[in-house]
């Protein structure tokens, strides 16, 4: 079944041109509501740890240019830019952060 999730993956990568990457966040998402309050910090940290817990090397993420906060974030929790990436009409920063060297 692996087998088949690694192809998946790689032609999935393949058609929106998305880095592979050894684990890959989607989407974070917190209520402007809530915004502000370490819920966006303390969900990405909990994933961090969870992946460094996996042994993956790094975890990669777009980010929205028009999203400055979000890159602040992601920043300050060291994931660096390695890039631009379009999936659509948009393009998007392409973030990642290595785990282990």
């Amino acid at each position: 079944m692996r087998k088949y999730s690694q192809i998946i993956f790689k032609l999935l990568n393949s058609i929106f041109r998305v880095p592979i990457c050894s684990e890959y966040i989607d989407t974070v998402s917190v209520s402007p509501l809530h915004q502000g309050k370490g819920i966006g910090k303390k969900l990405l940290t909990s994933a961090i740890a969870t992946t460094k817990a996996e042994n993956h090397k790094k975890i990669g993420l777009l980010v929205d240019f028009k999203n400055p906060n979000a890159k602040k974030l992601y920043l300050a929790l060291g994931f660096k830019s390695v890039g631009k990436k379009q999936l659509g009409y948009s393009v998007y920063e392409h973030l990642q952060l290595k785990l282990y060297a």
